[in-house]
């Protein structure tokens, strides 16, 4: 029995087709690693970009920050600015409490005649102008009267009037003709930014 033996030919063509669909995996594989690269490389720069960008908007936050800090500051110092000024305004006048309220009432004269309890003499002309004030919110539904505040021409009257209000101590406001019996109280006329700041400080 004769061997048959394979040409070089033969061996070549059988390795080549058992090798082709090797050859033909290998080839998609290499593909699809350069297209995964590929897109590797793109999210490395899309994620150097955001990076970018992020730095970009936190120190555009900063930035934002400061300056709404420095508006801040800016309004306190104007509203500290203002009540100032309007405390200064309030430096002649004085409110009375306690004093119950009536129908075409005059408080210039309620005003003298508290000044008469107290022993000084005082005239119209020493007051520039006097009116009930409006009731607070704080006491919006309560039956605390509304006070009256007044405005003296000179500083010197509003100072003799303010010092003499211990002399109340012995006076109601039966004293006055009405029929509550209800004390009267002479206070500084404070702006509302000053009379929270002497709540929170307990004065």
């Amino acid at each position: 029995m004769s061997k048959d033996y394979l040409t070089y030919d033969q061996l070549r063509a059988i390795l080549d087709e058992k090798l082709a669909p090797l050859q033909t995996e290998m080839r998609d594989l290499k593909a699809f690693v350069e297209e995964a690269n590929k897109k590797y490389d793109d999210v490395i720069i899309k994620l150097q970009d955001f990076e970018v960008s992020l730095q970009d908007i936190i120190a555009e936050n900063n930035v934002l920050k400061t300056a709404i800090q420095d508006m801040n500051s800016q309004v306190n110092q104007l509203n500290v600015i203002g009540n100032d000024l309007e405390q200064y305004t309030r430096r002649e006048c004085v409110e009375v409490q306690g004093i119950p309220q009536s129908k075409d009432e005059n408080t210039d004269e309620i005003i003298l005649t508290v000044g008469d309890l107290m022993g000084l003499k005082l005239d119209e002309k020493d007051i520039s102008v006097s009116h009930r004030l409006p009731v607070s919110k704080k006491y919006n539904g309560s039956r605390r009267e509304p006070g009256i505040i007044v405005k003296f021409v000179r500083r010197n009257s509003k100072d003799s009037f303010y010092k003499a209000r211990r002399e109340l101590k012995k006076f109601t406001t039966k004293d006055l003709g009405y029929r509550a019996d209800n004390p009267i109280y002479v206070n500084e006329s404070l702006t509302e930014k000053k009379q929270e700041s002497l709540i929170i400080f307990g004065m």
